[in-house]
C-alpha cells in the first residue's frame, strides 16, 4: 500500500491550510521571534545601564588607608586613593567617590589582617573588588624585591589552557566558554520547544481525528481514500507544519541572534556549529513526527472528542520523562539511564537534545537514536492506519486491544 498516493497529498493539502490557521501553532511560531525581537530592545538598555554603572578602571574607585606604611604609592595612573585616615575614607564612601575603602592597620605585616569598608551590604554586593586590591597589594608589596620582568608572572603566576581527555584517550584542547554556553543552550532549547509543539501541534491531530470519527465526516473521506492515505496525509501535514516553525525559529536566530550578541560585551564567541545544529533539528523533526503518529493513532483509536483529549494527556509523559531527569542526564550524559533512554522511541529524541547540551554525544549513538525514532514513527504509522479501519468497522464500540489486534493479524 503506497503512502505517497494522490490522496495522500490532497489530505495533506487540507490538513497543512487547517494547522496553520489554527491560533496555537500561530502563536508558537512567533514565540522565539517575538522574544527575540524583545531582546534586541532589552539587550540593549540592559547593557547601557551596566556599564554606566561599572567603572572601566576599578582602581579609581578604591580607597585605601596605610598605617602599616607598606604601600610605596607608585606612580600608577587613575590608581586607587590614598586617605589619610579612616574617617576621610569613610566620608568619601558616602560622597560616593569611592565604592571601597581597605585599610591596612599597623601590625598588618604580621596578621595579615585588613579591615574593607562600604556603603552597600549584604548577598548582591560587589566583591570583586576585593581581588582588585589583593592584586595591587601584592605588587606593592614585591616591586623593589623581584625584577620587574619577573613582577607580573609573581602576581599572576599562570593562564590556563584546559584540555579535555576522551574516553578512547584523545586529548583536546577545551572550547571556550562561549561556544560551550552556546551548545548548552541550543539543544536544551530545543528539547523545550519540542515539548511545546507535542503538546499543540499533535494534541490538535489527535482532536481532529477523533473529531473527524464522532462527526462521521471520516466517513465520506474514506470512500475516496485509503486509511494509511488519511493517516500519513494528517501526519506528514503536521510534519510540514512543524518544519515551517523550525525554519522561522532558526532563520529569526540567525538574522536577530547576531545583531543581540553585538549588544553583549564579550559575547562575541557566542557560537554552535553546523553539525551540531543538524543534529538539533533533524532530532526535533523526528520527534515531531513520532508523537504526531502516536497522536493520530490514539484519536484513531478512541470513539469521541472527550476521550481523546484524555488519553493525550498519558501519551505525552514519555516526552516529558527526560525532562524530569534533566539534572541526571547532565551531570552523567554517558551514564547508563542515559544511554537506555536515547534508544526508547519516546524518550529519545528530548533525551538525545539534554544529552547533547550537557556535552558530546558520539555519533554512532545519535544515528542509532535518530534511527529508532524515524523506524518507529513508520512503524506506529501502518499500526495507526489499521487501527483507524478497524475503528470504523466498528463505529460506536470501544477499541479493546483484541479488536486492536485482530485489525492488525488481518492487514494486507
Amino acid at each position: 500500500m503506497r503512502v505517497f498516493s494522490p490522496e495522500t497529498r490532497v489530505i495533506l493539502s487540507e490538513e497543512f491550510r487547517r494547522q496553520i490557521h489554527r491560533r496555537s501553532w500561530q502563536l508558537l511560531t512567533l514565540l522565539v521571534p517575538s522574544v527575540l525581537v524583545l531582546a534586541l530592545v532589552v539587550v540593549p538598555w540592559v547593557s547601557n545601564a551596566v556599564s554606566n554603572d561599572a567603572s572601566p578602571n576599578q582602581l579609581n574607585r578604591i580607597g585605601y588607608v596605610d598605617d602599616a606604611d607598606v604601600i610605596l604609592a607608585l606612580a600608577i595612573p587613575d590608581g586607587p586613593v590614598e586617605f589619610a585616615e579612616n574617617q576621610a575614607g569613610a566620608r568619601a564612601l558616602l560622597n560616593d567617590e569611592v565604592d571601597a575603602v581597605f585599610v591596612l592597620p599597623s601590625n598588618y605585616l604580621e596578621t595579615g589582617s585588613v579591615l574593607w569598608m562600604r556603603s552597600d551590604s549584604g548577598f548582591f554586593s560587589d566583591d570583586s573588588l576585593g581581588s582588585v586590591f589583593t592584586e595591587f597589594l601584592t605588587n606593592e608589596l614585591i616591586a623593589g624585591l623581584v625584577e620587574p620582568d619577573l613582577l607580573d608572572r609573581v602576581v599572576r603566576p599562570a593562564q590556563f589552557t584546559i584540555f579535555e581527555v576522551a574516553d578512547d584517550g584523545t586529548i583536546s584542547e577545551e572550547p571556550p566558554d562561549a561556544q560551550q554556553a552556546g551548545e548548552f543552550f541550543v539543544p536544551f532549547i530545543f528539547a523545550i520547544l519540542l515539548m511545546m509543539a507535542i503538546f499543540t501541534g499533535s494534541g490538535s491531530l489527535l482532536q481532529s481525528v477523533a473529531d473527524e470519527k464522532e462527526n462521521r465526516m471520516i466517513e465520506m473521506i474514506i470512500t475516496s481514500a485509503t486509511p494509511l492515505s488519511i493517516m500519513a496525509g494528517k501526519v506528514f501535514a503536521l510534519g510540514a507544519a512543524g518544519l515551517i516553525q523550525v525554519t522561522i525559529w532558526v532563520g529569526s536566530a540567525a538574522l536577530l541572534g547576531p545583531l543581540i550578541i553585538d549588544q553583549i560585551p564579550n559575547a562575541g564567541e557566542l557560537s554552535i556549529g553546523l553539525d551540531l545544529l543538524a543534529i538539533v533539528l533533524l532530532m526535533f523533526i523526528a520527534g515531531y513526527f513520532l508523537f504526531a503518529v502516536i497522536m493520530a493513532g490514539m484519536g484513531a483509536a478512541t470513539t469521541s472528542v472527550r476521550e481523546a483529549s484524555q488519553i493525550s494527556a498519558i501519551v505525552t509523559v514519555p516526552a516529558v520523562v527526560p525532562v524530569w531527569f534533566s539534572s541526571l542526564l547532565v551531570s552523567q550524559p554517558d551514564g547508563t539511564i542515559a544511554r537506555v533512554l536515547s534508544f526508547v522511541p519516546f524518550t529519545a529524541p528530548t533525551t538525545i537534545l539534554i544529552r547533547l547540551s550537557a556535552g558530546n554525544v558520539s555519533a554512532l549513538e545519535v544515528a542509532g537514536s535518530l534511527l529508532v525514532v524515524v523506524a518507529s514513527g513508520f512503524a506506529l504509522l501502518w499500526v495507526s492506519a489499521r487501527i483507524f479501519r478497524a475503528g470504523l468497522l466498528l463505529y460506536g464500540q470501544r477499541m479493546s486491544l483484541r479488536n486492536m489486534w485482530t485489525a492488525l493479524r488481518q492487514a494486507d
